[in-house]
């Protein structure tokens, strides 16, 4: 038998071009019999010509990584946030690698050496402003990066867990560190002060437009226990509130099941996590008072329209043609606190866990707290408690400020010792009243065994 025409079975790579190692064994087995030279140039054009693009694959922005029809339905099912975090952070990876003069085709390099990548860009990492980042945000430039690394790159690697990439995590504690020893603070999401919500209930008082309907929103969110983003853009909808009847005859309105970002897609998961978010609204008369300021119809059937100076018969008046922007509702509780000069600036969040408190405070159990909120972990609810409000400060300041006032009134006076008279330089004569209470005696060793005294004499 003639040896192979072509022989590639002992190369010492993995691929050829874009021919696998495999479909080189082939053409070497098949080269036994086809031995045509003609076969073999065509052969040689095939693995010398670059691959043409699909023109029916898009493109991810200026990445260059072609994205099929399923690997797209997997990224646009993800939250809107976590897409934006990956795209995000999975480019600002990509510049590093290009600024660095590092290898820019990931899927060719071994995960030792992507775990170099990794630590020294989390190394470099830092704000516009040259600031450390913080704690949350650096979590969420990992996972941001893990995503594009999986859904974006087709590596099968975990940046967060893997033993692979052990010390680019390490590297990501320095920076918590750094963070910390730089006087950073993590942002801890607090309840409106007691003093802050008499101001904002003197304020809900007043009559005007803008007035009717900050107080609807903060209302409603504070109601429903909403998050601070994630359902405002589903609320601007009127179709959004609906009315309900219970079995006792009792109207009320609710939300629809609306998409939440801390829902499982692991199948598993899902089944078992049902929706527990059971928020109910039985003062309907609140919220049919501003839907009957509102005109008939308004842009898009808006729950929001800009509110106008004017007023018509003494009431307030909203525009039929113009809504609120998005910054109304984004910023809302931000710009109210500077609005009504509140003495801390709030955002949105704060108002739900404001509603947190408040239920804990009037003894409801977790499980009632988690089914107006929605949460599904105790242990995150009970995160939300940590802070604690001024005036609950000042009980407990209080209360140990009483409780030893106490403690000395039950004690009374106390006894003087009599006025130690100086002899000289080494003598010291002192005469100590003690009570019969302090000088018993335990067998022969008293009570006062234990103390040594120079020049002083007792009667």
């Amino acid at each position: 038998m003639e040896a192979p025409l072509i022989n590639w079975k002992h190369l010492p790579c993995s691929e050829l071009g874009n021919v696998t190692k495999d479909e080189l064994n082939f053409v070497s087995e098949a080269s036994y019999n086809d031995r045509r030279d003609d076969e073999f140039a065509r052969f040689l054009e095939f693995i010398q010509k670059e691959p043409e693009p699909d023109e029916h694959l898009p493109l991810l922005q200026e990445g260059g990584v072609d994205i099929s029809a399923m690997d797209i339905a997997e990224i646009v099912s993800l939250p809107a946030d976590s897409r934006k975090h990956m795209i995000s952070h999975g480019q600002r990876f990509r510049t590093f690698l290009t600024e660095e003069n590092l290898q820019r085709n990931l899927q060719t390099i071994p995960n030792s050496v992507l775990n170099q990548y990794i630590r020294y860009f989390y190394f470099k990492l830092k704000k516009i402003d040259g600031e450390p980042y913080s704690p949350a945000s650096l979590v969420c430039i990992r996972a941001g990066l893990q995503r594009y690394l999986r859904m974006i790159e087709k590596l099968t690697v975990d940046i967060i867990n893997g033993e692979d990439f052990s010390s680019e995590n390490s590297m990501l504690r320095v920076k918590v560190r750094d963070f910390h020893q730089s006087g950073g603070r993590t942002q801890q999401f607090e309840p409106i002060e007691e003093g802050d919500m008499r101001k904002l209930m003197i304020y809900f008082q007043g009559s005007t437009a803008e007035v009717e309907q900050d107080k609807f929103l903060f209302y409603i969110i504070y109601s429903f226990g909403e998050r601070g983003q994630e359902h405002l853009k589903f609320l601007k909808d009127r179709s959004s509130l609906q009315l309900h009847v219970d079995s006792d005859g009792k109207p009320y309105y609710c939300l629809p099941p609306l998409p939440s970002k801390n829902k499982s897609a692991d199948p598993e998961k899902a089944k078992k996590q049902p929706d527990n978010k059971q928020a109910r609204i039985y003062d309907v008369e609140k919220v049919e008072k501003y839907l009957k300021l509102l005109p008939v119809t308004t842009k898009d059937n808006n729950l929001f329209p800009r509110p106008l100076a004017s007023r018509n018969d003494g009431g307030p008046v909203f525009s039929s043609k113009q809504n609120r922007g998005e910054n109304y509702l984004s910023g809302f509780m931000r710009n109210l606190s500077t609005k009504v000069g509140l003495a801390k600036t709030y955002t949105n969040h704060c108002i739900r866990v404001t509603r947190i408190c408040d239920l804990e405070a009037a003894g409801h159990s977790m499980s009632d707290i988690m089914s107006i909120t929605g949460q599904l972990s105790e242990r995150k609810t009970r995160r939300y408690l940590a802070k604690r409000r001024d005036r609950s400060l000042q009980k407990t300041s209080e209360s140990v400020h009483m409780n030893r006032h106490d403690l000395e009134q039950e004690a009374g006076p106390p006894e003087h010792a009599d006025a130690v008279e100086i002899v000289g330089e080494t003598a010291v004569s002192t005469e100590v009243s003690v009570s019969t209470e302090a000088a018993y005696s335990v067998g022969t060793k008293f009570a006062f065994n234990n103390c040594t005294f120079h020049g002083c004499s007792f009667n």
